[in-house]
């Protein structure tokens, strides 16, 4: 497989929302801020041959996104740094001295009742964070041990991906095991990185922050979670875009944002919609509720990418569709289609509606799959 690193950047400039950075090959990479709760670090790579995609699937506006970066941002020019704290106390490291490596730590106090101030929430592999495949872009993530990943859309069983390599393309897998096959249906580039609680001896249960990727390319792809191993970095998670440059969300939780230093810098009224939006969402303490973590990071995705439309109330019921039902001869299709209400009915089952899918029969003659097929 084809890989280049990215490395060379220099600072091109930080305005009040966004850093830029920029290397010798045209390559160019931001990194904003989004107003939304869970907070959000929106970063871009681009290049001479690698775009943006030509359609985000996100409806909200960069302009309706961007808020202004924290004022406790700070650069170190000789040693091609900046860090920043967002609004929970999670701290923002962005190493541009060689490759790219971004990394968000946060402080808390861990199973041994000690004082933990880096602990990883989310971060690239060194010197292998963001690299050139043939026609895309590449980017490696740290493993945080313990924590579990679900979502990517349409997945085989179990519910925690780790551990396993998903295809990211739109197909009819007619026929597919539960447990094995790989594509299904539905190609969502989306990723929750959920973290444990843990008890602790001094502060009771602490729970960890997780946070969820979002790419919004609809380029085939890879993501490899922790499927692989490469030493000296151990194990990471790869997602492998196959063409065009890359538009990443990386959302992050907030479990105990009540109790967190909040830096100044942050308007008054980004913070009261901060705590309102929390109000909102978890009326009771979230503290070791990894759940309510998951609630945050798909509220969120959802707003980013727009909420679904309120179904029509029969969808809301069990909607039967079997094709022995309609592909049988003796008895005849039509009298079990007729019988299927009564047969519901016996054995107990709310069906709302009974619909002829897809392949639902073959033709005799070419083979091929139609909704029905009139058998004289």
């Amino acid at each position: 497989m084809f890989e280049r690193l990215l490395e060379d950047f220099d600072l091109r400039e930080v305005t009040s929302d966004a850093i830029t950075l920029v290397n010798k090959h045209g390559y160019v990479y931001t990194l904003s801020l989004a107003k939304t709760f869970p907070l959000i670090l929106h970063t871009t790579l681009t290049g001479p041959d690698r775009p943006l995609p030509p359609q985000t699937n996100v409806v909200k506006s960069l302009v309706e996104l961007t808020v202004p970066l924290p004022s406790s941002l700070t650069r170190d020019d000789e040693h091609k740094v900046i860090q920043f704290q967002l609004a929970d106390g999670k701290r923002v490291t962005l190493d541009y001295s060689s490759d790219i490596y971004l990394q968000v730590t946060e402080s808390l106090v861990d199973e041994d009742g000690d004082q933990q101030d880096k602990r990883l929430v989310f971060g690239t592999v060194p010197r292998r964070g963001y690299v050139l495949s043939e026609h895309g872009i590449t980017r490696y993530s740290r493993y945080v041990e313990g924590n579990i990943n679900v979502g990517l859309g349409e997945k085989a069983a179990p519910l925690d991906l780790t551990g396993r390599l998903f295809e990211l393309t739109g197909t009819d897998a007619a026929a597919y095991d539960a447990y094995t096959t790989d594509p299904l249906y539905k190609h969502t580039p989306f990723l929750i990185n959920l973290a444990r609680p843990y008890k602790t001896p001094t502060q009771g249960i602490i729970q960890p922050s997780s946070y969820a990727q979002y790419h919004s390319s609809n380029s085939d792809g890879m993501w490899d979670i922790h499927h692989k191993r490469s030493d000296p970095q151990g194990y990471f998670s790869r997602y492998s875009q196959d063409w065009g440059g890359l538009d990443e969300y990386i959302i992050f939780d907030s479990p105990n944002a009540e109790t967190r230093h909040r830096p100044n810098g942050y308007a008054d009224a980004v913070d009261s919609d901060w705590k309102l939006e929390k109000h909102v969402l978890d009326r009771q303490q979230s503290t070791g509720n990894a759940n309510t973590g998951l609630r945050y990071l798909t509220r969120t995705f959802a707003e980013l990418v727009g909420n679904p439309l309120l179904v029509p109330r029969d969808w809301l019921g069990y909607l039967a569709s079997g094709m022995g039902l309609g592909e049988s001869d003796e008895p005849q299709a039509q009298k079990l289609l007729e019988g299927w209400p009564d047969l519901c009915k016996e054995h107990d089952i709310p069906c709302s509606g009974m619909h002829l899918s897809s392949g639902y029969t073959a033709g005799e003659d070419d083979g091929n799959r139609y909704v029905f097929t009139m058998n004289k």
